[in-house]
C-alpha cells in the first residue's frame, strides 16, 4: 500500500485499492472524512480520475515543457488587495531520503508589514515520508520564495485564506544528489502546484523563469554600481520596455489568464520602480542624484493596491525613504535641516556656531545651484563626481553641528521631525495606499526597537486609514509594550563596568578595562540601543553565551553613540548578560579612530595574552565560524 495520497490539497490515508475492470477503486480518508475516487490507467501512461463531486480529471506524470494556459481562465485581482488572513501551505518531496536532505525548509514573506517584525521568514520541518506543512499570516496576493533547504529555492504564489498544495517530483533528488543535474533544468519542470491558485503558480514559475532570463540580475546589479546617473536610468528603462514587450508576447502565446498577466506586469514595474530607487545607494553610501534623474523617474499610481503584487514594493517604499532623507534633490531634506537648526540656534548653539548657522541658512535656497555650471555632460562619471563632491561641500557645516549637538537635542523635537515627513510624504503621495506604507515602514522601522511615542500612534490613527494596516501596528504596538514591561530586574550575569575619567585623544581607558580580563579570551561588541542589526545579533549570542558559560570567554559589550537610560532600558529588556560600559562621545570617537569604526555592530576578538586580533571576527549570528574560532582561542 503508498505511504499518502495528495488530493483537494490535503494528505490522505489509502483505505483499499481494489482492482476494478480497466481500473481502480482507491478509498482516501483522514480526520476531515472519506474519498472514493475511480483510476483508469490509459495506454499513454496517463490517468483518467472520476469521483461523485468532480469532472474526470486527466493526469500525467510529466509536465508539458511548452505548456498552453488556455483552461485557466483566472480574472484580474480587483477592489483592495489587502485582508488579514493566513495561508497553509503543504508539500511533499517524492521518493524523500531523509539521508539526503537537510530536513527543513521555510517559506520566505518579505513586505513592508513583515520586513521589521516577527512575521517573514517560516520555517518548517519535513517529516520522514517527505510531507511538510507551514501556515503563516499573510496580509496580500503575492509571490514568495519558498525554499527546501540545501537543495531549492524556488517560488509560490500565495493568496490570503486559501491552502496551497506544492509536490517535488523525484528530479529533485537528482539535482540534490548532484548540483550540476541542474544544467538545462527548471523549476518548472520539478514543481507541481495545487490549490485554487496551484495553477497561478505554475504560470507565475514558469513566466519568473523566462523574465529572470531576460537581462540577468547580475547585469542589472553591476550596471547600477558601474553606470553614471542617467546613463543608468535610460539603458534599465529601455530594458524595461524590451522586457514588458517580450513578456507580452510570451503570455500572448501561452494564453495565460489575466491574472497572471496582472501579476507579471506588476513585478516588472515594481522591478524597475525598486532599481531606480535603490541606484542612490552604491556601496553603503549616498550617491546623489540630477533633478533630470527625478525627472526620468515613471510616475507611480500612489493609490492603486497593484504593486501589492510584485514582492519588491516593500523596496521601493524603503528606498523612499531614503530618497527623501538624503538626496538634495528632495524638498524635505531642506525641511528637515531647517527644523534642527531652528532649535540649535534657539537653545543649544555655542556663541562661534552662530555664523555657521546664519551662513548655511543664507546659502540652503542655492541648494540646486551644486548640479549648475559643472563643466561635464550629465551623462558622464566626471558629472556624478563633482555632484557628489559639491553636494559633501555645500552640507558639511550643516553635518558637523548636527553630530555635534545631536545626542542634547531632546527626542520631542526629534519625534517632530519624523512627523514632518511623515506629514510631507502624505502631502506628495496623497492619502492613498502609498503614503500610508510609507507611513507604515517608519513607524513599524521605529517600533523594532522601542515602542512608538503616543504622538506617532495619534498620528497613525488620524492618517492611516487602513484597517488591516493600522491594527496591524496598534497589534504590534501592544506586543512591544508588554515586552518592554516583562523584566523589571537585570539578567543574572549582567555586570556594569564604572565610568572611567574620559580624557580628550586618550584610549587608556579601554586597555584598562581590557586588563581586568587577563588570561581570558574577549569577545568585545560595539553596539546601539537604537541599532536595528545590533539588536538582531542579541539571541544568537545569548545562546553563544549558554554554551561558552563554563569556558575561559568574557563578553563585553561597549554602548556606543547612544543615550545611557535608553541603553540600560535594552539591556534590561533583553536580559543581556555579560560586562557592559557605556561609551562617552570622547572615548566612542577615540575607539572609532583606533579600531576603524565605520558602522556597527563592530566586533574584536581578544586572545588570552591580551593581543587584539585583526580585522573582525564573525558576528554570533555566524553560528560555525565564530565557534571554530572561540575554540581555537581556547586551546592551551
Amino acid at each position: 500500500m503508498p505511504g499518502f495520497a495528495v488530493y483537494a490539497t490535503q494528505f490522505w490515508d489509502y483505505e483499499t485499492i481494489e482492482s476494478v475492470n480497466d481500473g481502480y477503486s482507491i478509498l482516501l480518508s483522514n480526520l476531515t472524512g472519506k474519498h472514493q475516487i475511480n483510476a483508469t490507467l490509459s495506454d499513454d501512461g496517463s490517468l483518467l480520475l472520476n469521483n461523485e463531486k468532480h469532472k474526470p480529471l486527466q493526469c500525467t506524470r510529466v509536465k508539458a515543457l511548452h505548456p498552453d494556459f488556455s483552461n485557466h481562465k483566472a480574472s484580474p485581482f480587483l477592489g483592495s488587495l489587502l485582508t488579514d488572513d493566513t495561508v497553509t501551505i503543504r508539500g511533499f518531496i517524492e521518493d524523500y531520503d531523509p539521508e539526503l536532505y537537510l530536513g527543513t525548509g521555510y517559506a520566505y514573506y518579505l513586505n513592508t508589514l513583515t520586513s521589521f517584525t516577527k512575521t517573514q521568514n517560516h520555517p518548517f520541518e519535513i517529516a520522514p515520508d517527505g510531507r511538510f506543512e507551514v501556515k503563516f499570516r499573510v496580509f496580500n496576493p503575492q509571490l514568495i520564495y519558498f525554499s527546501i533547504e540545501e537543495s531549492t529555492y524556488s517560488h509560490i504564489f500565495i493568496v490570503p485564506g486559501e491552502d496551497q498544495m506544492i509536490g517535488f517530483n523525484n528530479k529533485l533528488t537528482e539535482v540534490t544528489k548532484d548540483k550540476r543535474k541542474w544544467e538545462g533544468l527548471s523549476d518548472f519542470e520539478i514543481n507541481h502546484y495545487m490549490g485554487n491558485s496551484g495553477m497561478l503558480s505554475e504560470e507565475t514559475l514558469y513566466l519568473e523563469s523566462f523574465y529572470l532570463n531576460l537581462v540577468s540580475g547580475f547585469t542589472k546589479a553591476t550596471n547600477m554600481e558601474m553606470m553614471p546617473h542617467l546613463t543608468y536610468i535610460r539603458w534599465r528603462k529601455d530594458v524595461y520596455a524590451r522586457e514588458i514587450k517580450s513578456m507580452d508576447s510570451l503570455m500572448t502565446t501561452l494564453n495565460t489568464s489575466e491574472r497572471a498577466r496582472q501579476v507579471m506586469n506588476s513585478e516588472l514595474e515594481t522591478d524597475l520602480l525598486a532599481d531606480l530607487y535603490t541606484y542612490q545607494i552604491n556601496m553603503g553610501k549616498i550617491k546623489q542624484c540630477s533633478q533630470s534623474y527625478l525627472n526620468e523617474i515613471p510616475p507611480m499610481d500612489y493609490y492603486t493596491q497593484k504593486y501589492f503584487l510584485g514582492g519588491r514594493y516593500y523596496t521601493i517604499i524603503n528606498y523612499m525613504t531614503f530618497f527623501n532623507n538624503y538626496q538634495d534633490i528632495s524638498p524635505y531634506k531642506s525641511l528637515a535641516a531647517v527644523h534642527m537648526l531652528n532649535y540649535i540656534s534657539d537653545y543649544l548653539v555655542e556663541e562661534t556656531d552662530t555664523s555657521i548657522i546664519n551662513n548655511f541658512r543664507n546659502r540652503l535656497p542655492d541648494l540646486a545651484s551644486i548640479s549648475h555650471g559643472i563643466p561635464f555632460a550629465e551623462e558622464s562619471f566626471q558629472f556624478d563626481s563633482v555632484l557628489n563632491r559639491n553636494s559633501a561641500i555645500f552640507w558639511k557645516s550643516y553635518n558637523d553641528l548636527l553630530q555635534k549637538y545631536y545626542k542634547v537635542i531632546p527626542d520631542s523635537i526629534k519625534i517632530q521631525a519624523r512627523i514632518n515627513e511623515l506629514n510631507y510624504a502624505l502631502t506628495k503621495f496623497g492619502l492613498g495606499i502609498t503614503g500610508q506604507m510609507y507611513g507604515m515602514q517608519w513607524l513599524l522601522l521605529t517600533q523594532k526597537n522601542q515602542s512608538l511615542d503616543s504622538v506617532f500612534i495619534q498620528w497613525a490613527t488620524q492618517h492611516i486609514t487602513e484597517p488591516v494596516l493600522l491594527n496591524f501596528l496598534l497589534e504590534d504596538h501592544a506586543d512591544k509594550k508588554e515586552a518592554e514591561s516583562r523584566y523589571t530586574a537585570y539578567a543574572e550575569g549582567t555586570i556594569f563596568i564604572d565610568s572611567m575619567p574620559s580624557i580628550v585623544g586618550s584610549d587608556a581607558f579601554f586597555d584598562e578595562i581590557l586588563a581586568q580580563f587577563k588570561g581570558k579570551v574577549i569577545y568585545i561588541d560595539f553596539w546601539a540601543d537604537w541599532c536595528s542589526p545590533c539588536r538582531a545579533e542579541i539571541k544568537p549570542a545569548a545562546k553563544l553565551k549558554e554554551e561558552y558559560k563554563d569556558k575561559d570567554i568574557v563578553f563585553l559589550y561597549f554602548g556606543m553613540s547612544c543615550k545611557k537610560p535608553a541603553w540600560r532600558k535594552v539591556i534590561m529588556q533583553e536580559q543581556m548578560e555579560g560586562y557592559h560600559y557605556w561609551l562617552d562621545n570622547n572615548q566612542g570617537n577615540v575607539l572609532a579612530e583606533r579600531f576603524g569604526i565605520t558602522g556597527i555592530p563592530h566586533y574584536l576578538l581578544v586572545d588570552k595574552s591580551g593581543k587584539i586580533l585583526e580585522g573582525q571576527p564573525p558576528r554570533p549570528s555566524d553560528r560555525a565560524a565564530i565557534r571554530e574560532m572561540l575554540n581555537e582561542l581556547l586551546v592551551p
